[in-house]
């Protein structure tokens, strides 16, 4: 009985959440939207390559019929 109640005193049942608690979570809410950014950003310049090739290609294909 000793023992679940020690158990018991150590839960912390309160809504709030702590601090530090927050601050890491934002911590790492900021970490991941950066990331985010980052990818996006790596995103668009593969896209915008990848079209810069595909017309490279083409423009190739096209002098090979001429």
């Amino acid at each position: 009985m000793e023992l679940i109640k020690k158990a018991y005193q150590k839960c912390n049942f309160q809504r709030e959440v702590p601090e530090s608690e927050v601050t890491k979570l934002r911590k790492q809410l900021e970490d991941e939207q950066g990331k985010r950014m980052l990818n996006e950003m790596r995103l668009e310049k593969l896209e915008s390559e990848l079209e810069a090739t595909r017309k490279l290609l083409k423009q190739m294909l096209e002098e090979k019929r001429v």
